[in-house]
C-alpha cells in the first residue's frame, strides 16, 4: 500500500491492477499456505510420539488456513512403514510410467467440482517450479542413498526419506496437475526439518 502509494503516478489504478490481476490473491494464498506448513512441521512431532487425535487437531487448526492441509492428514499413517530403495525405486518410475493415467483420473474428478479442475494443466513457470524441485529433492535423495549405508533404522531418517520419495512423486506429477503443488510445498520444507 504504502509502496503504491509512495511511486504511482495513479494510486487508483495501481490497486485496481493489483487487485484485478489476482496478484493480491496470489500473496494471500502464499502466505496462508505458508501458515499452513508451519503449523504442519509443528504437527511432526505428534506423529513422533504417536498422538494421533493431536496431529489432526494441529491439521485441522493448518486447514483454516489452508485447505491443502487436510491432505496431510494420511501422512500420520506412513509413520511406521519402511521405505528402502527398492519401494522408492517402484514408487518413483511408477509415477512416470502411470502419471498420465493419473492424469485423467484426477481430471475426471476434477471435473465434478468445477472448482478444482481450473487448476489441471500447467503453464511454463509451473513446468518450471516443478523440475525445480525435482532435481532438489533427487539430489537429497542421492544424499540420503549414501547415508543409508551408515545408518540402521533411525525413524526421523525413514521419514524423511518417505516425504523426500513423495516429494518426488508430487514434483513428477505437477508438471500436468498444478493442483499437486500445493501438496509438494509441504515436502519442500522437510529438509529443514532434517539437517
Amino acid at each position: 500500500g504504502k509502496a503504491i502509494l509512495e511511486q504511482s503516478e495513479n494510486p487508483t489504478l495501481s490497486i485496481l491492477l493489483l487487485v484485478g490481476t489476482g496478484l493480491f490473491q496470489f500473496s494471500m494464498n502464499g502466505m496462508r499456505q505458508a501458515i499452513a506448513i508451519a503449523i504442519w512441521m509443528y504437527a511432526i512431532k505428534y506423529i513422533k510420539k504417536q498422538r494421533f487425535g493431536m496431529y489432526v487437531v494441529c491439521m485441522l487448526f493448518a486447514s483454516l488456513f489452508h485447505t491443502s492441509g487436510l491432505l496431510l492428514i494420511p501422512f500420520y499413517f506412513l509413520y511406521k512403514l519402511k521405505f528402502d530403495q527398492k519401494r522408492t525405486i517402484i514408487l518413483i518410475a511408477g509415477t512416470f510410467i502411470f502419471g498420465n493415467a493419473l492424469k485423467k483420473i484426477i481430471l475426471f474428478l476434477a471435473s465434478f467440482t468445477k472448482y478444482y479442475d481450473k487448476f489441471i494443466g500447467t503453464s511454463q513457470v509451473e513446468g518450471n517450479f516443478a523440475y525445480s524441485t525435482f532435481f532438489v529433492l533427487f539430489a537429497i535423495y542421492i544424499y540420503l542413498l549414501v547415508l543409508n549405508k551408515s545408518l540402521k533404522y533411525i525413524w526421523e531418517y525413514n521419514f524423511f526419506w518417505i516425504s523426500t520419495t513423495l516429494g518426488i512423486v508430487c514434483s513428477i506429477l505437477t508438471k500436468d496437475i498444478y493442483v499437486i503443488a500445493r501438496v509438494l510445498c509441504f515436502f519442500q520444507y522437510m529438509p529443514v526439518l532434517f539437517f
